[in-house]
């Protein structure tokens, strides 16, 4: 049974794939964009979100600011999902040491836990930098390339 923070990772990865769908200009991009769809969500969900940024930020035509928000918030329902799961898989482990079950299913949750705990730094940093994206102010013209030359 699917939780609510499982639905709206799915949600926000599916709003990401829809706004890459509805705004790729190129058929290459267009192309890169239908694998994603079929994506097994929210487990995939990273790997998802680094091939849509990837994508969208490559693209030059996609408004970039609002791309980012998008990722941002999928970025943040990722993470959280993330932690959720992360606490899963310690209370998974400590029962199965608790109820003394046998060591190779012990074994296999703690590997399990684990790799998931070696991603979920990665996760959050990639949210944490497109956080800084979205507070950045994009309006703000780059200097002329005479005035750098005067400054220096």
């Amino acid at each position: 049974m699917a939780s609510e923070l499982d639905l709206a990772v799915v949600g926000a990865c599916q709003a990401v794939v829809k706004y890459l769908d509805d705004n790729a200009r190129s058929e290459l991009a267009a192309a890169a964009i239908r694998p994603m769809a079929l994506m097994k969500l929210p487990e995939e969900a990273d790997k998802l979100l680094d091939l849509a940024q990837d994508l969208g930020l490559c693209d030059a035509y996609i408004d970039h600011q609002e791309l980012v928000g998008v990722l941002a918030d999928a970025r943040d329902k990722t993470c959280q999902w993330y932690e959720v799961e992360r606490k899963k898989l310690y209370r998974k482990v400590n029962k199965l040491v608790e109820n003394k079950a046998e060591a190779e299913e012990v074994a296999a949750a703690t590997m399990k836990r684990d790799e998931h705990e070696v991603r979920c730094p990665a996760v959050s940093t990639k949210y944490y930098q497109l956080r800084a994206l979205t507070a950045q102010d994009w309006s703000a013209p780059l200097p002329a390339e005479d005035a750098e030359e005067a400054a220096a």
